[in-house]
């Protein structure tokens, strides 16, 4: 187990320690063998250079996780999928009492798991009662992450946001989880925030922003740099609190993920196209999120802040609907909001005014009170129109958003001048950006990943039958991007990487070049790439953020799809980042 697992939590007595597993019996085990069958048969009818995601062979099971028939754990050998000659060993540990999704055990450990007869680990379900113990588990540790002077900074930022009041700061996200980032995450995110800064002021091209990944040098992280006249500054005291998982993948730890992500600041989409989500399961799956933030021991907080801070968490649970609201859609809209449901987005990849006339809709039939999101191209032409009926419009979803390296930084700036058109209407409280870059000419993936930065919500471009990439956010958890049709890839990913940390070529064949000639499953820490070298501190602070599956993966038993960190839209004044508030979640 390693000491950075500890650093991402601050909890490191959650942590479950590394016992031998029993033997169970076979009859036991008689339900999962069918899957390791499917598995296998699934496997080996895909050839070697393509390769498949086990995750996609057990789709059976982790749909209907909602049943509560889920196990929590599974496990994941390496050796399986990759050439690397560290021969590192994952636990992929789904054991909702920790945040952590993954343990590393060295390889005298890993023997002591038992495999079955298709070399894959064997996978065990965990007794409904120590299940139901686990979920009170989660519900007290979560409580106890929130704190008065957070939930008041909400209060206070919220208030300033319904008044059309933006000031000179925001809350970050981040600042929620200040025992999983540390003392030096303030730092950390000031360096990599100028240094992109920097890059976009200037109107650098991606590569002039690879140049300040050496330790980001002292101009770039000045105090003094044009933070409020660069497209950034112009933003930033329009924004509020944009992070949503994007084609939201089920996992045995699902719902206290989401409901972790919620507690933490992120606006999470629960959606219908994704890869493992089917529309009766969606307000299925809210209910059990909002179940368990309902449980959640908030005891510590002042009277008035209890409620206040659910219902906030609740807010950053969406449900996505659309673009067609039949009668379906209405009574799960409706159950959602009698769940304590308040926000909405619109997914669509329609081009025309269709989303708007959902949310003229929307507007109509549920109201002022809902917060309503929409998914538009970045090209969209009505985005001033939309903007006087939605809450959040978030700009590069759909079908021509997919763009190389030549063409990354045109389609975001056209998205943010869009961006900035639609601040017209007053209504609108938040924007984002999309990059959804495709891969499918093997070029360089430019992605735009701030780490103390947020104004772009950023997608890897990697075709589903090519390779999975797998990011990583502050805390250490998976982002996932949904692997979606080999005909539409389509893999969103939001989180707060610095964007140097996304040197990835493909070559021909579609596999990653690493110097090290590691191909397949390669762990980025300080020992095992020069990626990772060149982390440094920051790695050390943040844990391993990143993770390539390459063609020749089986993948992940399960994906665990867990909350991210990333920063709000905002201006900073000196004054505002040097006061005793910035310590605390607003600035």
């Amino acid at each position: 187990m390693t000491r950075s697992i500890e650093r991402w939590l601050g909890v490191a007595d959650r942590l479950p320690k590394f016992e031998p597993i029993p033997a169970r019996s076979s009859l036991e085990r008689a339900d999962i063998r069918p899957d390791l069958h499917a598995a296998r048969r699934v496997r080996e009818s895909y050839i070697p250079e393509q390769g498949i995601s086990i995750a996609q062979a057990l789709y059976n099971r982790q749909a209907s996780f909602l049943s509560g028939d889920q196990p929590q754990a599974y496990y994941l050998d390496p050796r399986q999928f990759s050439t690397n000659a560290k021969n590192e060993i994952l636990l992929i540990s789904l054991d909702p009492k920790t945040v952590a999704p993954e343990i590393v055990l060295s390889p005298e450990e890993w023997q002591q798991v038992e495999l079955d007869e298709f070399g894959l680990p064997k996978l065990y379900l965990l007794p409904k009662e120590i299940q139901h113990q686990a979920f009170l588990d989660s519900a007290e540790y979560l409580g106890k992450m929130v704190c008065d002077e957070t939930i008041e900074n909400v209060r206070k930022v919220q208030e300033d946001i319904d008044g059309n009041n933006y000031p000179e700061y925001s809350i970050r996200s981040h600042d929620f989880m200040e025992d999983v980032v540390g003392d030096q995450g303030e730092e950390v995110r000031e360096r990599a925030d100028g240094a992109l800064e920097k890059s976009w002021t200037k109107n650098n091209t991606w590569n002039d922003m690879r140049a300040n990944r050496q330790g980001f040098p002292h101009e770039a992280t000045s105090r003094k740099a044009p933070r409020k006249n660069g497209i950034i500054g112009k933003m930033g005291r329009y924004a509020r609190s944009m992070v949503e998982i994007v084609d939201m993948a089920t996992g045995a730890n699902t719902v206290q993920s989401i409901a972790y992500g919620a507690i933490t600041g992120h606006r999470t989409t629960i959606t219908r196209s994704g890869f493992f989500i089917e529309p009766k399961n969606q307000v299925t799956l809210a209910r059990e999120v909002f179940s368990l933030i309902d449980s959640l021991d908030l005891s510590g907080l002042k009277k008035e802040n209890q409620e206040f801070a659910r219902q906030f968490f609740k807010n950053n649970i969406a449900l996505a609907v659309g673009p067609n609201l039949d009668d379906e859609t209405k009574n799960q809209i409706s159950e959602f909001i009698s769940l304590g449901g308040r926000s909405l987005t619109i997914h669509t990849i329609a081009p025309d005014k269709k989303i708007l006339e959902t949310a003229k809709e929307l507007r109509k039939e549920f109201g002022d009170d809902m917060e309503i999101a929409a998914g538009v191209v970045p090209d969209v032409p009505y985005a001033e129109e939309l903007a006087e009926h939605v809450d959040i419009i978030k700009f590069g979803h759909g079908p021509g958003t997919r763009c190389d390296s030549a063409n990354a930084n045109t389609l975001l700036q056209n998205a943010m001048e869009q961006v900035i058109k639609a601040k017209a209407s007053e209504k609108l409280r938040g924007i984002t950006v999309v990059a959804h870059l495709g891969s499918d000419d093997n070029a360089s993936i430019p992605i735009y990943l701030g780490a103390g930065v947020g104004f772009v919500r950023a997608a890897t471009g990697a075709c589903a039958e090519k390779s999975l990439v797998y990011l990583r956010d502050y805390a250490g958890n998976y982002v996932l991007p949904n692997s979606g049709d080999a005909s539409e890839p389509t893999c969103f990913v939001e989180t707060a990487m610095r964007p140097d940390l996304i040197e990835k070529r493909y070559n021909n064949a579609g596999r990653m070049e690493d110097p090290e000639g590691v191909i397949g499953a390669t762990r980025f820490s300080p020992e095992s790439s020069s990626m990772g070298r060149r982390l440094g501190d920051i790695d050390r602070i943040i844990g391993n953020m990143l993770m390539n599956l390459g063609v020749t993966s089986v993948g992940q038993l399960y994906i665990m799809l867990a909350n991210r960190s990333v920063d709000i839209l905002g201006t900073e004044s000196d004054a505002a980042r040097n006061s005793s508030k910035s310590k605390n979640g607003v600035h």
